[in-house]
């Protein structure tokens, strides 16, 4: 019994592994010179949803975007382009070094010096979280996105970004 529980204890936390690398990184880079932090807590997503309600308009690209706020429970937000080289450095070493257990990969693009990441950690048929990871010479972001996702609202905001 006791084999058996600490097998459980050690897939349960092989699951849970990548999230908290996520939250680590956060954590730790939150706090650096010139680092912009923010996080947009359910309560305040759920006051933005409303407005977004109230908005009639009917551009294609603000309905694709709609419905995926819609989904978005909340947000987190780490910039370290105003930091010093050697911080984004450290970043950089640090995202490389992450284990994406229980998350897909849905893009990888690498342009002008730039790489940039999206993963999605996938529930039956909805997204609960997306991780877009971004690390360059001029800019380092981590952005966490929590909720309940269709694949197709993701893929639509993945291909109106690729417009521009």
């Amino acid at each position: 019994m006791k084999k058996f529980l600490f097998v459980l204890l050690c897939a349960m936390a092989c699951q849970t592994g990548f999230a908290q690398r996520i939250n680590g990184l956060f954590e730790e880079f939150k706090h650096e010179k010139n680092a912009d932090y923010v996080t947009v807590s359910p309560f305040l997503m759920t006051i933005g949803k409303w407005f977004i309600q109230m908005d009639q308009g009917n551009d294609p690209d603000d309905l694709v975007a709609k419905s995926f706020i819609k989904g978005t429970k909340s947000i987190r937000v780490l910039d370290l382009g105003d930091c010093a080289e050697d911080v984004k450095s450290r970043f950089q070493e640090s995202l490389k070094k992450v284990h994406t257990n229980g998350y897909e990969e849905m893009v990888r693009a690498k342009d002008d010096g730039e790489d940039v990441r999206i993963l999605a950690k996938m529930d039956k048929k909805f997204i609960k979280d997306v991780i877009i990871a971004v690390s360059g010479h001029d800019d380092c972001s981590l952005i966490q996105l929590s909720g309940k996702f269709l694949l197709d609202d993701v893929m639509n905001i993945i291909k109106e970004e690729n417009k521009d």
